[in-house]
């Protein structure tokens, strides 16, 4: 039984980069047909599940980012975070 010749790593790289931006180029078409509402209520529901994950609870410190234009908007889990000095 042979065996298939493997990939050059250089070649998986660039198939992984390649649908590193098949997928980001997707993501950036279904957000920008979602309107204010969706983003909100897509936002309000990844910031309720990030903020049940274990390593989010139980976390002493937690870095964050202030979302651009069409990110998701974590400002209301930042603002629980500062009031809890966890930021």
């Amino acid at each position: 039984m042979r065996s298939r010749p493997r990939e050059p790593a250089h070649d998986q790289r660039e198939v992984l980069r390649m649908n590193k931006a098949n997928t980001r180029k997707s993501i950036t078409t279904t957000v920008s047909k979602m309107t204010e509402k969706q983003k909100r209520d897509a936002s309000n529901e990844i910031c309720q599940r990030l903020s049940a994950f274990a390593s989010v609870t139980t976390a002493d410190a937690i870095l964050v980012y202030l979302p651009t234009k069409d990110e998701v908007d974590l400002q209301s889990l930042i603002s629980l975070w500062i009031d809890e000095s966890r930021t």
